[in-house]
């Protein structure tokens, strides 16, 4: 798998978990106003489907994280980290790590070529 695509998917694995987060606190309120037995079970069903889904996501996204931390140079697997696991943009990045946006972004070329040659 390519770098990018990995890194991809990591993003896309933390969007699809907040979603089911959202859905079940949707239920969830909507339980909560309901009275009848059988929507009520049928809503608690669709809730444990989501934390299902939810769990699965987030377990996925935690491996691919742990592929991450394996990268030889840990600023390149930080780099990569907060913009794809915790959704910083550059300039989020480049504060956290005290350098300026410019860097980081070279620094993301490199952790992407790094990551790729991990992968393979």
């Amino acid at each position: 798998m390519k770098a990018r695509n990995y890194v991809k998917e990591l993003k896309q694995l933390h969007k699809e978990a907040d979603e089911c987060m959202r859905q079940i606190s949707i239920i969830g309120e909507t339980q909560n106003q309901l009275s009848a037995e059988n929507i009520i079970a049928t809503l608690d069903d669709a809730i444990d489907e989501l934390y299902e889904d939810f769990s699965s996501l987030i377990a996925q996204a935690n491996r691919m994280v742990s592929n991450i931390t394996q990268l030889d140079e840990p600023l390149e697997a930080m780099v990569l980290i907060y913009r794809y696991h915790r959704g910083y943009c550059w300039e989020d990045i480049a504060y956290k790590l005290r350098i300026d946006a410019g860097q980081v972004k070279k620094i993301h070329g490199d952790a992407l070529r790094s990551l790729e040659t991990y992968l393979e």
